[in-house]
């Protein structure tokens, strides 16, 4: 089953698109930066997303040039949830500066960050069977 979009910003257009749905969510973030408002926005979107695939959510940072600290800290609370549900975040395409900043926060250790949607599935399967089977 595949979406087209979940949710849209009336001033600015779509802030994802969803790629499909079952058995997890691919959503790729279509604003070019995420300050703090689009993060509360998109925090919303994307626990609806995640929801609606049992908690197994992949994020598409590829058309995203710059992300806040506001992004980030959504980042770590939607990781939060998607593991209180037995499920899993996994992010993928994000702007090599991010990537650097998780590196050096840690936050790589909590929030997988992938190569590409199919490494991405790839993980989360692998994470949810683990976790759903504890």
């Amino acid at each position: 089953m595949e979406f087209d979009l979940l949710a849209s910003d009336t001033h600015r257009g779509p802030l994802i698109e969803v790629q499909s749905v079952f058995p997890i969510a691919v959503v790729g973030v279509l604003c070019p930066a995420v300050r703090e408002r689009q993060a509360v926005l998109l925090s919303d979107e994307l626990s609806d997303a995640a929801r609606r695939a049992g908690w197994l959510l992949a994020v598409s940072f590829e058309r995203v040039e710059h992300l806040s600290s506001a992004c980030l800290n959504m980042l770590v609370d939607l990781h939060t949830r998607c593991r209180h549900n037995a499920g899993s975040l996994v992010v993928f395409g994000l702007p090599d500066e991010v990537k650097r900043i998780l590196k050096l926060t840690r936050l790589d250790a909590c929030i997988p960050v992938a190569t590409d949607a199919g490494h991405a599935a790839s993980i989360l399967m692998g994470n949810s069977l683990h976790s759903r089977a504890a």
